[in-house]
């Protein structure tokens, strides 16, 4: 992955990782839930990657900052909602506080890249203007 942040817009940009749908937990015999091991495991791997990538730094956003995520995917399939809820989910704890904290969303499905490439996100502050510009809009 390549990541930056400049400006307080962090961008991700993925050749090697694709994005994983958001998994309903499932549950054992006893009724504890849990998620899937492929699904636990990838959002591990997606939050070291960036936790490294950004040497070390975590919560680059406030606790109580609003921010907006814009996603291009590259998969070719799946719900928009759930490949954006999978990489919130692995950016809570190095990124943001809590996937709460994204107030604006935007994520599209492409068809497949022919030059490999997974997904990108665009994490940034979802400033006052921008939120009175989004309630004016009319559907």
């Amino acid at each position: 992955m390549q990541i930056t942040f400049n400006n307080d817009v962090l961008t991700i940009i993925s050749f090697d990782i694709p994005l994983v749908s958001k998994k309903r937990p499932k549950f054992n015999k006893s009724g504890v839930a849990y998620n899937p091991s492929n699904y636990t495991n990838w959002k591990l791997f997606v939050a070291q990657d960036v936790y490294k990538s950004l040497g070390h730094r975590p919560l680059l956003f406030p606790k109580h900052q609003p921010l907006q995520l814009v996603i291009h995917a590259y998969t070719g399939r799946g719900d928009a909602d759930n490949l954006a809820g999978g990489l919130m989910d692995a950016l809570i704890g190095v990124v943001y506080h809590d996937d709460k904290q994204i107030k604006h969303l935007s994520s599209t499905i492409y068809p497949r890249d022919k030059k490999g490439l997974q997904f990108t996100a665009e994490i940034k502050k979802f400033t006052q203007k921008e939120r009175n510009d989004a309630s004016k809009t009319d559907l």
